[in-house]
């Protein structure tokens, strides 16, 4: 049948069509939009202005999870650059009770929206913010006292998980198992292993600034001191590996 045969090409070519955009979709992009480009200018402010425009985005479009990593990002970068990471330090911590209000301020809604974009899309890339922003949400508590915890644990897991690809951001999963092995206490506390990561890092994320500078914290903790110089040293003049390394380096 002519009619039948008609009606059934037409039925195909729609369901081929690409799909309208709505109105709410299209306000979403333009609102993702206005959030990147906050986002790239890296400053305390927009970060934070960045965050507001990417959440405003994954409400708009709950379809998009790249909106909630984003917001997510956007808040862990402006934690980086005011709490120097929570990075370890060859001289004292940046566990302060003014880093940890900002973590308590900003970690667990960051944590949020990172679970709802890993839950929707498990890629490397958002596994990697899930991570940061899973720690961040812990280093209010303590982050070192919690390392005999569950938590404990799940940053390992994390930090694992994020080594399968191991050049991702510089080798961070090396690098924040090391940090995990130098900091935790009695008897997860290992400084060969955490020496071992940081070489790690070094070898397959390469000699960037971070990398560097753990290395030498790793190892003027151990006394060795003519190691810890080569490594500052070399940190000194070594660009960043990425923009998350540049938020605190």
């Amino acid at each position: 049948n002519v009619c039948c045969w008609a009606k059934g090409a037409r039925d195909r070519l729609h369901a081929l069509a690409p799909a309208k955009s709505s109105p709410g979709l299209a306000e979403a992009q333009s609102v993702a939009r206005e959030g990147e480009r906050l986002l790239k200018r890296r400053t305390v402010s927009t970060c934070a202005t960045a965050a507001e425009k990417f959440k405003r985005a994954y409400e708009l479009d709950p379809s998009e999870p790249k909106h909630a990593n984003l917001a997510a990002e956007a808040l862990n970068a402006l934690m980086r650059m005011q709490t120097n990471a929570n990075a370890i330090c060859f001289d004292g911590s940046n566990d302060t009770p003014n880093n940890r209000k900002i973590w308590k301020s900003y970690g667990p809604e960051s944590e949020r929206l990172a679970h709802l974009a890993y839950s929707k899309k498990p890629s490397m890339e958002f596994l990697a913010t899930y991570t940061d922003s899973f720690i961040f949400s812990c280093s209010y508590k303590g982050l070192v006292a919690q390392a005999l915890t569950g938590a404990g644990s799940k940053y390992q897991s994390l930090a694992k998980k994020l080594q399968t690809k191991p050049k991702l951001d510089s080798g961070v999963g090396y690098a924040l198992l090391g940090c995990f092995y130098q900091e935790a206490p009695w008897p997860l506390h290992s400084s060969d292993k955490a020496m071992d990561c940081m070489k790690q890092a070094l070898k397959k994320g390469g000699e960037t600034r971070r990398n560097l500078y753990y290395a030498g914290v790793v190892s003027y903790k151990r006394k060795e001191y003519a190691e810890a110089m080569k490594y500052f040293k070399k940190a000194a003049t070594a660009p960043c590996g990425s923009v998350k390394e540049a938020d605190f380096g």
